[in-house]
């Protein structure tokens, strides 16, 4: 009569040294899961490494972010020296021609969005 074979039966082993208490609090948590301890610990296991795969991706939003304020803050500070650029030809050559002047929301800017509701 031959041996029933079972997939779990192929597959790789690790034997884990576990600290005391650990083992019931793997297993009142696969409990509470509704699966087996070695199926609690792998599902464990592939969230740090979905946690860990991801801390990157945080990192270079953070990034991002921080690069679009300091541009908005940039945007603020040059809209408000074309101000005074303009307060100046008023008085040195009043009337005289002037370039078109690029509009975007400051409070918009100050706030970190991009001015677009969508």
């Amino acid at each position: 009569m031959s041996e029933k074979s079972y997939p779990s039966q192929s597959q790789d082993r690790f034997i884990v040294r576990l600290p005391d208490g650990m083992r019931e609090r793997i297993a009142e948590e696969a409990r509470k899961n509704n699966r087996s301890m070695n199926a609690e610990i792998v599902s464990r296991l592939e969230q740090t490494f979905n946690l860990v795969s991801a801390a990157p991706l945080s990192k270079g939003i953070k990034n991002l972010s921080s690069n679009i304020k300091m541009l908005a803050m940039e945007a603020i500070v040059i809209s408000n020296y074309a101000s005074s650029l303009e307060q100046y030809l008023d008085v040195v050559d009043p009337g005289g021609p002037r370039p078109p002047r690029p509009s975007f929301d400051e409070a918009a800017l100050e706030s970190g969005s991009d001015g677009d509701n969508g």
